[in-house]
């Protein structure tokens, strides 16, 4: 089965991939039965070429295509990656999965490979709902599912200082768990760390000009003045959310008055221009790699790994590494 996965919600997306992934190849993913390519980046004819066969020594193979952009607007009918993309996925071969990937709020619903999937496969969205009755649904059957009672007040606490992140929402959630069978409105007032003022510091914009040292630097003045490195974690998690959600409006070429209606009235439009402004500064790409890596940074933390405030560090020393990667 052929997916497209769409939306801002990066943790989701790659939630559904490892679902794909192991739903679909029942066995361990390797180089050879499972692949990621970037359609901005890589080159088209590779990619085709590797939705042609299949290697030896494997049964099955998926095959994850990201930044795919076309999906946002009517297909190119003199483009050969395309034509030959349409092809391949009509085909439908039951040994290849391919599944393309947008970071968009929305895909066309015109496009004639948005529709082929459609009839063909599955098209599943990963955008952090705005209703906060959504948000409030989600924590209780979160509880429910793990034998947890919550408070309804608590409830309420929650959904406040998750900001509509999904990230901030399921490490508060884990963090409580961990806690206590219960969750009561004090456990989430001690436990889980209001919203960091965006304002106060600039370590992501150390981190995303290079500048180690003084992200290092910055980091370890905030350690001093009491700040947890998980809250920084989520302060960073929320920019970073913001950053790409930004940069998913940015390709398509939407002005700041219109980015504002796609986000809300209530975002200032300063923010989303200095936001622009450094997407450029810094030629951010995409941001998939530092989000992995502050999941599995946030995992570390949480199991106990090693001391949290030097996996911060290694985070921060790596950075770049993780960046439009």
């Amino acid at each position: 089965m052929n997916y497209i996965l769409y939306g801002t919600e990066t943790l989701i997306i790659n939630r559904y991939i490892k679902k794909i992934i192991k739903t679909f190849l029942d066995v361990e993913p390797d180089e050879f039965n499972y692949q990621v390519f970037d359609y901005e980046e890589d080159d088209k004819n590779e990619i085709i070429d590797n939705m042609s066969y299949i290697p030896f020594g494997c049964d099955k193979k998926v095959i994850v295509i990201k930044n795919c952009s076309f999906l946002s607007k009517k297909n190119d009918k003199d483009d050969s990656f395309l034509k030959k993309l349409i092809q391949n996925i009509s085909y439908n071969d039951e040994n290849i999965s391919i599944v393309l990937v947008i970071n968009a709020e929305k895909i066309s619903e015109t496009n004639e490979i948005v529709k082929l999937i459609n009839k063909e496969g599955k098209v599943l969205g990963a955008n952090p709902s705005k209703n906060t009755d959504d948000w409030r649904r989600y924590i209780s059957e979160y509880c429910k599912r793990e034998n947890l009672e919550i408070e309804n007040r608590a409830i309420e606490e929650l959904v406040k200082r998750s900001t509509s992140n999904m990230f901030l929402l399921e490490n508060s959630l884990s963090k409580l768990k961990n806690y206590d069978k219960k969750i009561t409105y004090e456990n989430v007032v001690n436990l889980v760390n209001e919203p960091l003022d965006e304002n106060n510091f600039n370590l992501l914009n150390y981190l995303l000009s290079g500048d180690t040292n003084n992200a290092l630097k910055t980091f370890r003045d905030l350690r001093v003045n009491g700040n947890e490195a998980i809250s920084l974690l989520n302060m960073i998690s929320t920019q970073l959310t913001f950053y790409d959600e930004i940069l998913c409006l940015y390709r398509k070429n939407l002005n700041v008055s219109d980015m504002q209606n796609e986000l809300g009235k209530d975002v200032n439009p300063k923010r989303i221009s200095a936001t622009i402004g450094n997407i450029r500064r810094y030629n951010i790409k995409k941001l998939d790699g530092v989000f992995s890596a502050l999941y599995q940074l946030n995992k570390d933390i949480m199991i106990g790994k090693g001391d949290r405030f030097a996996l911060f560090e290694v985070f921060i020393v790596n950075f770049n590494d993780y960046l439009n990667n």
